[in-house]
């Protein structure tokens, strides 16, 4: 949990991959429509186990926060998203706001003192490093001009892999499926 406010905070536009059926059937039999609309909800979820992995093989940190940022939503006959972010499921704002930023990066720099301070004039703020476990450092509202800017981060861009990866094995995988039972019915 973050214990300051930044300055900046990702976009409120979700990430989403949305899973709808094909609008136009009249080449195809009914049965075909009837079984790959069955299939949606299939292909939505496993579409969100693979974001869940791919998020599990590049992340570290913030691998559960983002992985629990992770929902399926139905919003209406015939179509699913996998939504990073969205409303619903167990993430906390706190996970939501870290996966946006992870996902779509901190373009901007800024200047973080202001919200480390909060209208004092110092403060000793406990830092996790890598190498040296936990240490201590001051933040003095005057005097430190360019020693508490936070550089910005870029982000990973997972969904457009996720988006890839489902558009060559998944949805192929479900659409054969769907085919070869309507074949079946005739």
């Amino acid at each position: 949990m973050a214990w300051f406010k930044p300055a900046y905070v990702p976009a409120v536009v979700l990430e989403e991959i949305k899973i709808e059926g094909t609008p136009n059937f009249d080449e195809f039999s009914e049965e075909f429509e009837l079984e790959f609309h069955k299939n949606l909800k299939k292909i939505a979820y496993e579409t969100k186990d693979l974001w869940m992995s791919e998020a599990g093989k590049r992340l570290k940190r913030s691998r559960e926060a983002y992985q629990r940022s992770l929902t399926v939503q139905n919003p209406g006959e015939g179509q699913y998203s996998v939504v990073l972010g969205g409303p619903g499921g167990r993430a906390s704002r706190q996970d939501k706001w870290l996966a946006l930023a992870v996902e779509q990066g901190i373009p901007n720099m800024w200047d973080m003192k202001p919200g480390l301070l909060k209208g004092r004039e110092s403060r000793v703020i406990p830092l996790n490093t890598l190498d040296k476990g936990r240490i201590f450092r001051t933040v003095k509202a005057h005097g430190q001009e360019g020693k508490w800017i936070y550089p910005g981060l870029i982000g990973i861009n997972l969904r457009d892999t996720v988006i890839i990866e489902a558009n060559l094995t998944i949805i192929p995988k479900y659409v054969d499926d769907a085919y070869q039972k309507a074949l079946k019915k005739l």
